[in-house]
């Protein structure tokens, strides 16, 4: 029996209303777009939406700031921007696979510490968030644990008492991965279905 597979091809970024004159010069995305193809260039649908970010994007001086991501999540893509400028945060949107319709919008603030980063570490980030007391995420981290709550819940449940634990995460089409690790002794892989 011969599995056929369709080949797609999902063309993303962000945009704002008038181009920067100057390379990774100050940028002010407005929204962002979304465009499915199918393997011989037809266009399947587009999704172009606005950016509601309280206004954020407009503290992002260059473009080289912003880190854009479309990643495969069960039956939606998740489109994410994040900002490592001034004030720190992650826009995450569900874009069903099929229609290319919006189902979810979330927003997340957290701080960039740098004093969190260590030289040769198994995981090296410097995100924190008031909420996580001893707790330091990866970007993507705080994206998974908006997309699924199960992550969320999780990341709660982990006592804020004793050792300062790092967190990674790799969001795909079968769930989503997170590593714990204390950069010293402990590592634990886990992986969240729903």
């Amino acid at each position: 029996m011969k599995i056929k597979r369709q080949v797609i091809f999902f063309v993303y970024g962000a945009f704002s209303e008038k181009a920067t004159k100057i390379i990774n010069g100050v940028t002010t995305p407005k929204g962002f777009y979304v465009f499915k193809f199918d393997k011989n260039g037809t266009k399947l649908w587009e999704s172009i939406n606005a950016i509601a970010s309280k206004d954020f994007f407009e503290k992002t001086h260059t473009s080289s700031r912003l880190q854009i991501n479309l990643l495969e999540y069960k039956k939606d893509l998740i489109f994410s921007v994040s900002v490592n400028d001034f004030t720190e945060f992650s826009y995450s949107t569900k874009v069903d696979k099929l229609t290319g319709s919006i189902s979810k919008i979330n927003f997340i603030e957290y701080n960039n510490t740098t004093s969190n980063l260590k030289n040769k570490a198994f995981i090296n980030n410097s995100y924190v968030s008031d909420e996580f007391k001893n707790k330091v995420f990866s970007q993507m981290t705080f994206v998974a644990m908006i997309v699924n709550p199960n992550v969320m819940s999780y990341v709660k449940s982990v006592s804020k008492d004793g050792k300062k634990l790092y967190y990674e995460s790799i969001i795909c089409d079968e769930g989503i991965w997170l590593v714990e690790t204390d950069n010293k002794e402990s590592y634990k892989i886990l992986f969240f279905k729903d």
